[in-house]
C-alpha cells in the first residue's frame, strides 16, 4: 500500500472583498465580508516564504472573500512562481474570462471553481444575477483551451437534487478533480436557526451523492467526498470520504502551519485536528470505521438530529479487510489522495 502523505498546500487569504452573498457561505455572517480590506503582497509574500521554509511546494489562494478580487492577484501568481511554489485559487469564477487567460499565462497551476450549481439556480444561490451565465463562460474557456482546474461543491438544501446534473457538467467541462464538500457548521453556523436553511441530512444525501459519484467513476476522474459519515454511504465509496482525521493527509486541503513537524508530531496535530470535532460517543466509537470516518462531525449531527449507526467487522467488504485496522488505509485507496494537490499533465488525462 502506498505510505500516507501529508498535504504540502499552503493556504493564504488574500481579500474580504466579494461579488457574491452565497446562502451557505462561511463567513456569511462575519461584518468583514464585503469591506475592501485586502492584504498587502509584501504580507502575502512573507507567509509564503515562510511556507516554502517549513517544506510547503504549493499555494492556494482560498479567500476570505473572492481572491479574484484582489487588486495583486496577478503578482500573487509572479511571486508564487519566484519563490518556487506552484499556486491555484479557490473562485467562483465570476470574473472576466481574460482575467483567469492572464492568470494561467503567469503561470497559475490549476483553478479551483466553486460550483454550486448552474444557470439561474446558481444565481439563486450567490445571490447575483447571472452568475450562472459567467462561471459557464469560464468552464467552457477552460474546456475550449485544455486547461487544468477543479471543482468544488457545497451540499446544501438549494442545490443536492441537482448534483448529479452539476457533475455531468463539470465533467462536459474538462474538469479533473471534485470535491463534493459536506457542509461543516464553522464559525456562527452552529446556531442551529441558521443552519437550518441550508444544512440538508446525510440520509438525505446519500442516493445523490452516489449518483454523482457514479458518473465520476464512469467519466473516470478524481473526486474526494469531504465530510461526510461513512455509515450513510455505498461501502464502495467509503475511500473517497475524507473527514476531519485526515484534513492534514489530504493533498487538495491546505496544511494549517504543521509542514515542519516531525512524522510522529504531524501525526499527532492531524489526529488532534480530527478530535476537535469528531464524536466520541457511541455508536461511532465503537465502530470499525472510526479511526477512518472519526465520527463525522459532533456538532453536525445534532443540526441534523440524525440516527448514526455503528459498522461492524462482518459489514466490511473483502476489498478492504488489509487495510480497515491501519491509519490511513482507507484514506490512501483514493487515486486523488496519492497525488500532490497540483495538476502535473505527466499525469492527468482532461477530456
Amino acid at each position: 500500500m502506498t505510505s500516507l502523505r501529508r498535504c504540502t498546500r499552503v493556504g493564504v487569504n488574500l481579500t474580504w472583498r466579494c461579488n457574491w452573498s452565497c446562502k451557505t457561505c462561511f463567513y456569511r455572517y462575519n461584518d468583514s465580508l464585503h469591506t475592501p480590506f485586502d492584504y498587502t503582497i509584501d504580507e502575502v509574500t512573507i507567509e509564503m516564504t515562510k511556507a516554502k521554509a517549513r517544506g510547503c511546494n504549493h499555494v492556494v489562494a482560498v479567500g476570505y472573500g473572492e481572491p479574484m478580487l484582489y487588486p495583486y492577484i496577478n503578482d500573487f501568481v509572479t511571486v508564487a512562481k519566484n519563490i518556487g511554489l506552484k499556486s491555484s485559487i479557490i473562485t467562483n469564477g465570476s470574473v472576466s474570462v481574460s482575467s483567469f487567460e492572464k492568470l494561467y499565462e503567469l503561470g497559475l497551476n490549476h483553478l479551483h471553481i466553486s460550483v454550486h450549481d448552474l444557470d439561474e439556480r446558481l444565481d439563486a444561490i450567490s445571490g447575483v444575477k447571472n452568475s450562472g451565465k459567467k462561471q459557464a463562460a469560464v468552464k467552457e474557456f477552460l474546456r475550449d483551451n485544455k486547461l487544468p482546474w477543479r471543482s468544488n461543491t457545497t451540499l446544501q438544501s438549494r442545490n443536492y437534487d441537482n448534483l448529479e446534473n452539476i457533475t455531468l457538467n463539470v465533467v462536459e467541462n474538462g474538469v479533473f478533480h471534485v470535491v463534493l464538500l459536506g457542509f461543516l457548521p464553522h464559525y456562527e453556523w452552529s446556531d442551529k436557526s441558521k443552519a437550518d436553511e441550508v444544512v440538508v441530512p446525510p440520509d438525505v444525501l446519500r442516493p445523490y451523492i452516489e449518483k454523482a459519484c457514479d458518473r465520476l467513476l464512469e467519466a473516470k476522474r478524481l473526486f474526494t467526498i469531504r465530510y461526510h459519515p461513512m455509515c450513510h454511504l455505498s461501502p464502495r465509496l467509503w475511500k473517497y470520504v475524507v473527514n476531519a482525521k485526515y484534513v492534514l493527509h489530504d493533498p487538495w486541503e491546505w496544511e494549517y502551519g504543521h509542514s515542519g513537524e516531525s512524522d510522529t508530531q504531524f501525526k499527532i496535530s492531524a489526529t488532534k485536528l480530527g478530535n476537535e470535532c469528531s464524536i466520541k460517543t457511541e455508536p461511532c466509537t465503537s465502530c470499525v470505521l472510526y479511526l477512518h470516518c472519526g465520527g463525522w462531525n459532533g456538532t453536525n449531527v445534532k443540526l441534523c438530529n440524525v440516527q448514526l449507526k455503528s459498522i461492524r467487522v462482518q459489514d466490511v467488504p473483502d476489498e478492504y479487510k488489509e487495510v480497515i485496522n491501519i491509519y490511513g488505509g482507507l484514506h490512501m485507496l483514493n487515486p486523488a489522495n496519492n497525488l500532490t494537490g497540483s495538476y502535473d499533465e505527466t499525469i492527468y488525462t482532461n477530456n
